[in-house]
């Protein structure tokens, strides 16, 4: 049995700026995008990207331990809110900070739609070759940067439902260990979530250790949270 991890949760819900707003103590609000305000350097500051055409509105939400977290409105959704949880699995300061402030929000969360979710499996030393083996069956491989991409032969840029990688978290990270730590990545999207909401995180995780399995061969526990 292969351990794997919930990395990264994204929740599509309406008004999640205005449940932020009400927890006054330990959350505030920086709108980067709205119809009065645009401060995309602010956002590229923050989180490394560029706003898309498609965000209508952005806002930086701001922790008390220093998290800053992305609120976005998509045109596409209807006035409905999407927060992104990226990271809660890392092997830093910051990861522990975020798992605690999941664990503060998803009360308010739990009707709001998984909208994204990253599972990892971290391997100390190289991903097996059986592994790798098996996922080319059905995929082949993409190079960019430090990250090797999984690619189905019919997605292009974009795949709607499931995206695989893999990476040296160790050198993400720089990890002082004597041996790397090789991590391999699935990302499952809307298109493959088909409306699960955050109350249905557990009823989620067999579909997704299926969907695993079938593409590695590994029989993996998915840790909850």
């Amino acid at each position: 049995m292969q351990r794997a991890v919930i990395d990264s949760l994204n929740i599509t819900s309406q008004n999640i700026e205005g449940v932020i707003i009400n927890i006054q103590d330990d959350y505030t609000i920086e709108v980067v995008k709205s119809k009065s305000v645009f401060n995309p350097k602010r956002w590229v500051k923050a989180f490394g990207v560029k706003l898309t055409r498609n965000i209508t509105r952005a806002c930086i939400i701001h922790t008390i331990t220093g998290l800053e977290i992305p609120l976005k409105t998509f045109s596409s959704a209807k006035g409905r809110d999407c927060i992104e949880f990226a990271g809660l699995y890392s092997y830093n300061e910051r990861s522990n900070y975020l798992m605690a402030c999941y664990n503060d929000l998803k009360s308010y969360l739990q009707d709001g739609t998984i909208s994204r979710i990253d599972i990892a499996i971290d391997f100390i030393g190289e991903i097996p070759k059986a592994v790798i083996k098996k996922i080319l069956e059905s995929r082949h491989i993409f190079r960019y940067k430090n990250t090797t991409y999984y690619k189905t032969a019919k997605e292009k840029r974009v795949n709607q439902k499931i995206d695989i990688k893999s990476y040296d978290k160790s050198k993400k990270e720089n990890i002082k260990n004597d041996e790397k730590l090789m991590r391999l990545e699935f990302c499952f999207k809307g298109a493959y979530l088909k409306g699960y909401k955050l109350c249905d995180l557990d009823r989620l995780l067999p579909k997704l250790k299926k969907s695993i399995k079938r593409a590695t061969n590994l029989t993996v526990e998915i840790e909850r949270i």
